[in-house]
């Protein structure tokens, strides 16, 4: 999986872990949401508001010392929810890999060198699959 910077700190889905996950979401029968695009397949690393500001040179530079890293995820789709009723289906990153990505992103922060950004130390990984309107954006946080 490739670390990239879009806003977000993003680990972009590549290879057989793409595979999987798009047929997790092809198995999902649920009329009232619609896939999410494979070239918008992700598990977000870092929310855009953290990284606001932060030179980015200095990110490219903090993703290139950033080891590589795979993630695999739990084999059922899980289906999250908000407080208006809004829903998601999701692949969460399996348990294993969880405290491994947080590391990731502290070595990524500490690589940056910005005493204002810090990880989310509260963030569960994982990709979602589906949403009311197939836009990344509108995923249940």
């Amino acid at each position: 999986m490739q670390l990239t910077h879009a806003g977000i700190l993003k680990l972009k889905l590549e290879g057989e872990g793409l595979e999987r996950v798009k047929a997790a979401q092809a198995a999902i029968n649920d009329g009232e949401t619609l896939p999410i695009a494979e070239e918008s397949l992700h598990v977000t690393l870092l929310h855009q508001s953290i990284l606001k500001g932060v030179d980015k040179a200095a990110i490219a530079s903090a993703i290139a010392a950033t080891p590589a890293f795979e993630v695999e995820f739990d084999p059922t789709p899980s289906v999250r929810t908000d407080a208006e009723g809004r829903r998601s289906w999701v692949l969460w990153v399996r348990s294993e890999d969880q405290s491994a990505l947080h590391g990731l992103v502290a070595e990524f922060c500490r690589a940056l060198g910005a005493a204002n950004v810090k990880p989310e130390e509260d963030r569960v990984f994982h990709v979602s699959l589906r949403n009311r309107s197939g836009k990344p954006s509108d995923s249940v946080r």
